[in-house]
């Protein structure tokens, strides 16, 4: 009987060692089936990961294609403009010279502007004769701004006055002209 109860000890302490033995084993077995599902998770994601930045690298850089555009855009409009403003510039230098060079009793009329052969065409009114002989003068004395002087026109009117048309070459210099206050 002794032999029976050693048996029957043993046979219970090998039970429970049988049960912890497979529950261990399926313990890592799980762990081992959750490690690997795990790895494959992350591969996927990861995946997923390169996707998302290679879309977004190519969205970030059509759009900074874009954004480069626009400022090339704007960038030209800028040019342009400062272009016309610089012609405007340059005109305004003329008028502030026939402004301050003109005589209190001669009036212009109208003004014709030729850049390509550097040449204005006035067309105005003196009180008379003499007064258009000095304001011919004026412009003459200006030799830094004027190169030549064309009278194409003068004409008497009946109440005295004198119409005339003046053809001025212009030296480059006048396009930095600066008017005297």
């Amino acid at each position: 009987m002794v032999f029976n109860s050693s048996y029957q000890l043993k046979y219970k302490e090998s039970l429970w060692i049988d049960v912890i033995f497979y529950f261990l084993y399926a313990l890592i077995i799980a762990v081992v089936f959750s490690y690997f599902i795990l790895m494959v998770k992350v591969y996927i994601d990861s995946q997923a990961v390169n996707e998302l930045d290679n879309r977004t690298a190519n969205h970030e850089f059509s759009q900074q294609k874009i954004y480069e555009k626009e400022i090339l855009d704007y960038q030209k409009k800028i040019d342009n403009y400062s272009a016309i403003v610089s012609r405007y510039k340059i005109s305004s230098n003329i008028l502030s010279f026939i402004e301050q060079t003109t005589l209190s009793n001669v009036w212009f009329l109208s003004l014709d502007m030729s850049q390509l052969t550097d040449e204005i065409k006035l067309s105005g009114q003196a009180e008379n004769m003499e007064v258009l002989g000095r304001q011919i003068q004026v412009f003459e004395k200006s030799q830094d701004y004027i190169n030549h002087i064309k009278v194409f026109n003068s004409d008497i009117e009946p109440s005295g006055k004198v119409r005339f048309i003046l053809n001025l070459s212009l030296n480059p210099k006048i396009f930095s002209y600066k008017p005297t206050i």
